[in-house]
């Protein structure tokens, strides 16, 4: 008895230790280059627009891939080439804008899909940019959790084939 007492003291500690923690939390994140892509896509003012969207799971060994299309700022459609790919599952993708915003927020609130409440948190956002269209076109993200959390998802993002449509 005095065991199994012993084990759940050694275990609320661990968990409480986890949870004092998180507020300590720094993601490696390149803001520097965050912002002054943002900028450069913002004041180009591109509003017709459409790329092929493919988010990877890594742990189920999975793609899924559809072309958006947006029109005036405003997600218009998608063009699906996977078959089990639903935009609803990825609306913080659905526009170029959306996707900075999700970039944004992630970083700020330190809390992607509320991970947080279960002691999962964000470590590292990393972004590759397309230097003429100023636009996130590979997107990664690290998950930090405790061993008997098993996180399941899409961590990978990549963009293909923009096209500017004047």
């Amino acid at each position: 008895m005095g065991k199994i007492i012993g084990l759940f003291i050694v275990l609320s500690l661990i968990l409480l230790s986890c949870e004092a923690n998180k507020s300590n939390v720094k993601v490696e994140f390149d803001q520097e280059a965050f912002i002054a892509h943002r900028q450069k896509w913002q004041q180009a003012n591109v509003n017709n627009y459409k790329y092929q969207l493919i988010a990877y799971d890594n742990k189920e060994k999975k793609e899924y891939s559809a072309i958006i299309t947006v029109e005036n700022g405003i997600y218009k459609e998608n063009s699906l080439t996977s078959d089990d790919f639903n935009i609803n599952d990825f609306l913080n993708f659905s526009t170029i804008d959306k996707i900075y915003n999700w970039l944004e927020s992630t970083y700020n609130e330190n809390d992607i899909f509320r991970f947080t409440k279960i002691g999962a948190y964000v470590t590292n956002i990393y972004v590759e940019y397309d230097e003429i269209n100023h636009i996130p076109v590979i997107i990664n993200y690290k998950i930090k959790a405790p061993f008997f959390i098993d996180i399941n998802g899409i961590d990978y993002f990549k963009i293909n084939n923009f096209e500017k449509d004047e």
